[in-house]
């Protein structure tokens, strides 16, 4: 997996050999399936792994939008060979829309307008 993103062995935190990916929604992924009986399974700091991404991203002349983390809204890929990627982002703290009440959930207090009513867990 590192080779697949040319990422140095330096920034990998530990290795790990099973490991579930829980959504949002708590659907899970089960990454070692796909893989041979005890492969290793680099686990990175998202801080770092970001860094990295992000100084590739501008030597191949990209224009950085900072400070992360921003809220995508919109990414507009464009056809295969074409010129450029279009991405909308706005930096806020709220990263969910609540399914049922259309509140945005802010991330640090997971709070919506159903749950500040008494619901006893998040929309989401």
């Amino acid at each position: 997996m590192l080779n697949e993103f040319a990422i140095p062995h330096v920034h990998v935190n530990h290795f790990v050999t099973r490991m579930r990916v829980l959504s949002p929604s708590n659907l899970a992924a089960d990454f070692s399936y796909a893989l041979p009986p005890s492969a290793p399974i680099p686990m990175l700091r998202h801080e770092m792994l970001d860094s990295v991404l992000r100084r590739r991203a501008a030597y191949a002349s990209a224009t950085l939008v900072a400070p992360p983390p921003l809220l995508l809204l919109l990414l507009s890929l464009p056809p295969l060979f074409a010129a450029s990627a279009a991405v909308a982002a706005a930096a806020t703290g709220c990263i969910y829309s609540c399914r049922s009440c259309g509140d945005g959930v802010d991330m640090a207090s997971s709070a919506c307008r159903l749950r500040e009513r008494g619901a006893s867990a998040p929309c989401r």
